[in-house]
């Protein structure tokens, strides 16, 4: 899930005036969150947005905060200039950027390779992974993520 500040954009004006508006959009383009400036920006109330893809208020596929060159854009910092399309059907543009405090939700897992004392695994499973493969075997424990490893391997 990422958090997109939408401002809609004028050439004559300085950048930073205005109102500005939040978009939390999950990872498949699904709006989870819009906050109460929503109308004034976009047209749709919030609980109207919550819920509906991203691209309904897009202009075109290319205006999508996901397309790889905004999504460059917008990792790194920038803001992205797109074309939205506001309820009443009017297209303007607006710029785009990530919230800074909320730049992704996903944390990376911590995981450790360590080798596993071959009285801890079945002796049958061993001895079944040595004489079928010549080899020895590996597990992966999903609660600690942790991965061991017997001798053979």
């Amino acid at each position: 899930m990422k958090e997109f500040v939408i401002q809609r954009y004028r050439a004559d004006a300085p950048a930073g005036n205005g109102r500005q508006t939040l978009l939390r959009i999950d990872d498949e383009g699904k709006v989870l969150f819009a906050d109460n400036n929503a109308e004034a920006i976009l047209g749709y109330d919030a609980s109207e947005l919550e819920g509906i893809m991203v691209q309904r208020v897009l202009a075109s596929r290319e205006d999508d905060p996901f397309a790889p060159v905004n999504r460059h854009r917008i990792e790194s910092g920038q803001d992205a200039l797109v074309t939205f399309r506001h309820k009443e059907g009017f297209f303007y543009t607006a710029s785009i950027s990530m919230r800074v405090s909320m730049r992704d939700s996903d944390e990376a897992a911590s995981a450790r390779i360590t080798q596993q004392d071959n009285s801890t695994i079945d002796p049958r499973l061993l001895r079944f992974a040595e004489r079928a493969a010549g080899f020895g075997i590996w597990e992966l424990d999903i609660a600690s993520n942790q991965i061991t490893w017997t001798e053979g391997l």
